[in-house]
């Protein structure tokens, strides 16, 4: 799945788009959601909408499975994005987002969408299917959801992503939630001799008191093989004292494994048990 940028010309009467679609519409979420407001000007857009965005569903199903290899299927098409100062181009913002794969930078314009509470953008859905994408958003007091709606060809709701603020760049902010779901926190566990260690995972990737490590990363692209089938936690990422382990958490248990290559060689196995390690 991609995303493509249309390169639209810049379109006149900016302030005439935004009072068109400023009054507010009624509350269709119904139950106990919350109320809804109309963005009536970009000051507004950018007070309400700067900063980085993450999809909610992915990080709540990744803190049940502690597997993001088994959460893959959760990923949306945009997994994280970022209003940063956004500038007008004609009726539209450019907004950075990535995707789980590569990168997913998008349009939005400021135009009626298909609700009181959503604004067009260029996001595409596959060459073949004619999707339409809006971002879609909750005011309720000082809190803000924002959504990414998604509508068949028929203009009829098919799907929508919650997202949720963040703190740093869309890349930073997806990998320390990451971190936070999975690894960070003080360890008890034997080194390889038997002696009793401590070891700490902090939420921005570095890790103290774990065989002389200083950092590590999480895999969470499984789009692309071979090899790329297991959940895999990578120690020290571009340096000479780079050490892959694949891993199993299990309550307060994280358990760190040697791998192999099938026969074949398009996939990992899962071998020798080299540490246990207990959450404190």
């Amino acid at each position: 799945m991609a995303i493509s940028i249309n390169k639209l010309s810049v379109l006149a009467g900016l302030a005439a788009s935004i009072l068109a679609f400023a009054s507010c519409g009624p509350n269709t979420t119904g139950g106990n959601a919350p109320k809804s407001e109309k963005v009536d000007s970009f000051a507004a857009f950018r007070a309400l909408f700067n900063g980085t965005w993450v999809q909610t569903s992915y990080f709540e199903d990744v803190a049940k499975t502690k597997s993001p290899c088994q959460s893959q299927n959760k990923v949306a098409l945009v997994i994280a994005f970022q209003f940063s100062s956004p500038e007008m181009h004609g009726d539209s913002t450019e907004v950075g987002g990535v995707g789980i794969h590569e990168g997913a930078t998008f349009y939005v314009y400021f135009r009626p969408g298909f609700t009181a509470t959503s604004l067009p953008t260029n996001i595409t859905g596959f060459d073949t299917v004619k999707m339409y994408y809006e971002l879609g958003y909750e005011v309720a007091g000082r809190d803000t959801m924002l959504s990414i709606i998604q509508y068949n060809a028929e203009k009829k709701q098919v799907g929508k992503e919650m997202y949720a603020r963040a703190k740093g760049e869309p890349v930073a902010a997806f990998n320390t939630l990451l971190n936070k779901k999975l690894f960070s926190g003080t360890y008890k566990y034997a080194d390889s001799v038997g002696h009793p260690q401590k070891a700490t995972f902090t939420d921005d990737g570095k890790v103290t008191g774990f065989n002389g490590h200083n950092g590590y990363s999480v895999s969470s692209d499984f789009i692309a093989g071979p090899e790329n089938n297991l959940d895999e936690i990578i120690m020290d990422n571009y340096t000479k004292a780079r050490r892959e382990y694949t891993y199993v958490i299990k309550g307060d248990t994280l358990c760190l494994y040697d791998t192999r290559e099938s026969k074949d060689g398009l996939l990992l196995e899962r071998t020798r048990l080299r540490y246990k390690l207990i959450k404190q």
